[in-house]
């Protein structure tokens, strides 16, 4: 059975996020990538409170491809310290969970 993962990150723009959603579900590194956005991100950075509208990315996915999927967005994201978090689904509707297997497969 297939370890089922949630990688969330966020980017301060649609057209990139756009992208980079487009590009993970072309390799079948994810079965689904949801977009949800603007939000509005406040973080220090360098000493300065920052404020920031981001768009999040949250990719449903198994462990599996979670090092090519880290990969993917190293190489295409702007920010020099991207957020790229993993959040385990510990539990979920088995036809989902098998739907999210099936679309994975095809690759």
């Amino acid at each position: 059975m297939s370890v089922y993962i949630q990688v969330t990150t966020a980017i301060d723009s649609v057209e990139l996020a756009k992208h980079l959603q487009e590009m993970l579900l072309q390799q079948r590194l994810a079965a689904c990538v949801q977009l949800s956005g603007p939000v509005e991100s406040q973080y220090w950075w360098n000493g300065i409170l920052e404020t920031t509208l981001e768009w999040v990315l949250t990719l449903k996915t198994t462990q599996a491809f979670y090092t090519r999927i880290e990969s993917l967005l190293l190489a295409h994201h702007p920010y020099t310290t991207p957020e790229i978090l993993v959040t385990p689904i510990l539990q979920g509707n088995l036809a989902y969970l098998e739907w999210i297997d099936s679309e994975l497969e095809q690759i």
